[in-house]
């Protein structure tokens, strides 16, 4: 089976593909549907999952012995092996327009894993994040910025990394709990804000602007539907376009108060989480 991973503004897109003898390898697909292999044959599996609007692209490969290595493929498919941070594995995950690139990597003692940026220049440097969950990494912009989620507490805590500043977390606000799916090159950055009971708990999306106080993405909506709830800012664009979760599924926001002239509805009311075949359910829809 061929997995799509990531695509760029040319619509290179990287992924992998089944071949020969081994489990799959990195490749890369052009809008003809041409494909370039990318690397030598692994040992046995490869899988690219970011590309750069150069058309680099970034992945990883296994090694004789079982290791993992963060992997960096040029255009061209002629692959830098950019290795580990001294644990059996490595992931590069994302790339920017700097050919810098952020993942996650085993610390040494393989018994946590790590947030990592890698350049030219720098080398691999390790983020120093522990836990998150899949967001232990979640974005980089083009500036070297990496956001992600870290653990405090037993808690999971939105980051902001650079080279210059190192890991510093983001403000909660009122919140108990946070987490980042984002970054633009503005470093407006989106996520959600677990609210304490008093407030009625619950997520509400959030965005970030810069290291200042989040600010509740449902405050700013303009003619916002009966009943609809922001839960969390998946992705922002450097036009401030936001993508958000929602108890009425995916919404995209615009800044300002011109929106088009497509339907907009509202969320479904009444609805329970499971419902049984041939089970009569009462609903409302805004």
């Amino acid at each position: 089976v061929s997995r799509a991973e990531d695509v760029n503004d040319e619509g290179l897109i990287v992924g992998l593909t089944p071949a020969p003898d081994i489990s799959a390898r990195a490749v890369r697909w052009d809008m003809a549907g041409t494909v370039t292999p990318l690397g030598p044959l692994p040992f046995s599996l490869s899988e690219a999952l970011g590309i750069n609007n150069d058309g680099v692209s970034v992945g990883f490969a296994d090694v004789p012995g079982g290791s993992i290595h963060a992997t960096v493929w040029d255009r061209a498919g002629n692959v830098t092996d950019i290795g580990t941070l001294g644990g059996n594995g490595a992931i590069a995950l994302y790339i920017n327009e700097r050919s810098q690139v952020a993942g996650v990597a085993d610390t040494p003692a393989n018994d946590n894993e790590s947030g990592f940026f890698w350049s030219a220049r720098d080398g691999m440097v390790a983020i120093p994040a522990s836990g998150g969950g899949s967001r232990l990494v979640a974005a980089l912009n083009d500036h070297g910025e990496v956001v992600g989620d870290t653990t405090v507490s037993e808690r999971s805590a939105a980051y902001l990394w650079t080279r210059r500043r190192g890991l510093v977390l983001l403000p909660l606000g009122t919140g108990i709990r946070s987490d980042v799916f984002d970054i633009n090159n503005q470093t407006d950055m989106v996520g959600a804000i677990e609210r304490p009971a008093s407030e009625g708990g619950g997520l509400r999306a959030v965005r970030w602007p810069g290291l200042s106080n989040p600010i509740d993405l449902n405050t700013q909506l303009y003619r916002a539907p009966a009943g609809l709830v922001l839960e969390a800012g998946a992705a922002i664009n450097d036009k401030g376009v936001i993508l958000a979760h929602s108890n009425a599924g995916l919404v995209l926001l615009r800044p300002g108060k011109h929106g088009t002239d497509a339907p907009v509805l509202g969320p479904m009311m009444g609805l329970p989480d499971v419902v049984d075949v041939g089970q009569h359910v009462d609903s409302t829809v805004g």
